[in-house]
């Protein structure tokens, strides 16, 4: 299996300002950065799992477990957002199962 996309996860809070420091803080960040192996779901596998087909669900096989918690992905910095549905661990690698946020697209 070839890890030949890279995938980033973000992860949304909200930015307040921090007196201490006398800066702002939260907002989104980058949580981590992983290469990957991205795959559209099956329509058989997905009409079982699901009950319809929808375009937007995408396997991702990782080359290493996610690093802190977050709230969105996108893959090779396109502009589409997907959020979890589904996490397994395997022998090999961990996979989860994401699906376009909101028409895909977020600001």
């Amino acid at each position: 299996m070839r890890f030949n996309d890279t995938v980033k996860f973000y992860s949304e809070s909200n930015r307040r300002y921090n007196p201490e420091t006398s800066q702002y803080e939260g907002g989104i960040t980058l949580v981590d950065e992983i290469k990957a192996n991205v795959t559209d779901v099956g329509i058989d596998r997905e009409a079982k799992l699901f009950g319809k087909i929808d375009d937007e669900r995408k396997i991702v096989r990782l080359s290493r477990s996610i690093q802190g918690t977050w709230s969105y992905l996108t893959i090779n910095d396109e502009s589409i957002h997907y959020a979890l549905t589904t996490i397994r661990q395997t022998l090999k690698c961990q996979s989860i199962v994401v699906e376009a946020l909101s028409g895909g697209r977020r600001n």
